[in-house]
Formats: structure tokens, sequence, C-alpha cells
């Protein structure tokens, strides 16, 4: 399956690790589909007509296995696109990146509270004028 994003960034505005984009100019495009030739990578400008794709970065080594279908990433007939296996350190890492994230977005949500009331505190000489009247009373 290729899976199509249509962020590279997340919400902080950080480039999403795995994550690529793929230019195909419209010329590059066999009749059948097949993808002759394209550009990659996670910051570029294009200045003719084609198509952008945000793609996971593996699937640019099996390019040959794509082909252009109606606008869109297919597999073609026979092929398999094989995803890369991921190692028990890289999981621990994706989930403390989501954990990170999340404290990241309630910090934020949290700041942009608006603040909470606070009990105002009598004037300075107010406190000892009353600390006067109280000395004078008791004595």
């Amino acid at each position: 399956m290729i899976n199509e994003y249509s962020s590279l960034r997340d919400d902080n505005d950080l480039i999403i690790k795995g994550r690529t984009m793929l230019y195909i100019r419209d010329e590059d495009v066999g009749r059948d589909g097949s993808i002759d030739l394209y550009s990659s990578g996670t910051g570029m400008t294009t200045e003719c007509a084609g198509r952008m794709f945000i793609v996971d970065d593996w699937l640019i080594d099996q390019l040959d296995k794509v082909r252009l279908y109606y606008g869109r990433l297919v597999v073609k007939d026979g092929e398999e696109l094989i995803p890369p296996v991921k190692s028990e350190l890289d999981l621990e890492e994706e989930e403390l990146q989501r954990r990170l994230a999340d404290i990241q977005r309630r910090r934020a949500e949290k700041e942009n509270e608006p603040p909470a009331e606070v009990e105002e505190l009598p004037e300075h000489d107010e406190i000892i004028n009353d600390d006067l009247r109280q000395s004078t009373d008791d004595s």
C-alpha cells in the first residue's frame, strides 16, 4: 500500500522523520503510467507541470514497482512493495516522540489558557496601619 500524506511537517512545523516529497513532471510519465524520472527530498521547488506527493521515504527506492494511474500512485500488477522492518529501538523512539509531541501540545494549550484569578493583597501601607491599630488596641 502506498501512503500519501497531506503534510511533510508536524504540528510544531518540524519535518516528520520517514517522509519525503516526490515530484514527477508530467513529461516524465510513460504512456503506461511508469515513472521515468522524478525528484525527491524534503525541500524543493518546481518550475513545470507535474505532480507532488508526500510519501514514506522508503518508497523512493522502490519506484520501479509503482506507476501513476489517474493522478494516484499505485503498485504495478504483479509487484509488491516491501516496507522496512522497524527494530524495537525504532518503535521505542517513535513512542517517545509521540509522547513528547503530546506533552508539547498540552503545554501550549495550558499557556493559552487565561490566568487564574488571584486574590488581591492589601497595599503595604494598609498592612502596617492594621498592625499598628492592633498593637494599640491590645495595650
